[in-house]
């Protein structure tokens, strides 16, 4: 439900909301806040995925129509979205300086998406090929230097994903406790146990420290997150949710390991975060160079102007 959401509200809608044309905005915003359409964002390829300026899928603009040719991969509903936001090289443009991003509706000729991949979260994700795949001019809604646009636009992704992982991370201490409290070991609850009670007091730490750096990313918006505090809330509730997901198991014993308690579906979950909406070590390299290449030394901290 949580990922469902997460393709409704997210960086799909806040794309069409912020740089696509007036007529397009007053024909698809209506339906998506109906729910009335699925969205699907294409960014990786089978040679490239934080990689975005390597990116091989091109559009090329001719008059009214624009063709799309290309490949992305590991897409989560591409093949029952109706709306697809693709990223793409424009005009065959090269570098980062040639990426935009072009807006494919379902049904548009010379598209099609299977699902290729079962992931161990349970979800579906697509192959999905364009083969002169024709689409009008006006839904190419970014086209030179879009790149910088797309992954400011992106900060709002990677604040929802931390959001799913604190709350599989809530969900794993919430399930943890009632198992403290349901099972017996020598003849008490095994939440009587000292070690125990520092799994559950560790867990807890944990998920507020993470929802402090998120709600921090996530007030910083204006219209986005700041990128530097959306990549420390994600690095940390992506690895937090492995953590806490993991202890909820440990807490369980041998029936966390079994599919008919949910801290196994909680765990299994978990391990996306670290991977999509840029991975943690893309994401520390990020936060790494603004700390050391912007911070002054005479004010410290503050000097780095987080929002």
């Amino acid at each position: 439900t949580a990922l469902a959401a997460l393709g409704e509200i997210g960086v799909q809608t806040r794309i069409i909301s912020e740089y696509a044309p007036e007529p397009l905005k007053k024909k698809w915003l209506p339906k998506i806040a109906a729910g009335d359409f699925i969205l699907a964002i294409l960014l990786t390829e089978p040679d490239a995925g934080t990689d975005v300026p390597n990116y091989r899928t091109n559009t090329e603009i001719k008059g009214a129509r624009a063709i799309v040719n290309g490949q992305k991969t590991l897409i989560s509903r591409a093949d029952i979205a109706d709306l697809l936001i693709v990223f793409t090289r424009v005009n065959g443009a090269p570098g980062a300086a040639g990426i935009g991003c072009v807006i494919v509706e379902k049904g548009s000729p010379g598209y099609s998406a299977q699902g290729k991949y079962h992931t161990m979260g349970g979800e579906h994700l697509c192959e999905v090929v364009f083969d002169n795949c024709e689409v009008p001019a006006e839904n190419v809604i970014l086209r030179d230097n879009g790149m910088k646009k797309l992954l400011s636009a992106f900060n709002m992704q990677r604040c929802l994903n931390s959001s799913i992982c604190l709350g599989m991370a809530e969900g794993a201490l919430e399930e943890a406790v009632k198992y403290m409290r349901d099972r017996k070991a020598f003849g008490k609850p095994i939440g009587d146990f000292q070690g125990m009670r520092w799994k559950a007091a560790d867990m807890m730490i944990e998920i507020e420290a993470g929802r402090g750096l998120l709600y921090r990313a996530a007030v910083s918006g204006d219209p986005f997150p700041d990128p530097t505090m959306a990549a420390m809330a994600k690095i940390y509730c992506n690895e937090m949710a492995i953590r806490v997901t993991s202890q909820a198991v440990q807490v369980h014993g041998g029936y966390g390991y079994v599919d008919e308690f949910p801290v196994s579906r909680l765990f299994r979950g978990a391990r996306f975060g670290s991977l999509g909406g840029g991975t943690t070590e893309t994401l520390r390299n990020l936060v790494g160079r603004k700390v050391v290449e912007h911070m002054d030394l005479a004010t410290g901290i503050p000097s780095l102007n987080f929002s």
